[in-house]
């Protein structure tokens, strides 16, 4: 992976680990969502190492494939994260919105 491709990637790596957190601790599914969404771009970005590339359409797949586990937790009125739509991100210098 090329400095480039690290620079571009790694904020991406880190984005989706800390939406995929959040899903697993609250059943949040737009942060489920947009973890996917990021390992996508990682999965389909420009000189990517194989072996992330391969890990990260993997992760990918599995999220994508579990989206009823998602839709399925109960949603508690009392915490944002487990609603459709929580509250914006910071991550690694990238605010991603999850209106």
């Amino acid at each position: 992976m090329t400095a480039a491709t690290e620079s571009t990637v790694c904020p991406e790596l880190a984005g989706a680990m800390a939406h995929l957190a959040r899903a697993i601790k609250t059943g949040c599914r737009r942060s489920a969502h947009l973890c996917a969404l990021l390992l996508d771009r990682v999965a389909n970005a420009p000189g990517v190492d194989d072996h992330i590339r391969a890990h990260a359409q993997e992760l990918f797949e599995a999220i994508e494939g579990e989206a009823l586990i998602w839709s399925a937790s109960p949603a508690t009125p009392s915490h944002p994260h487990s609603q459709p739509f929580c509250a914006s991100t910071r991550t690694s210098g990238h605010v991603i919105s999850c209106h």
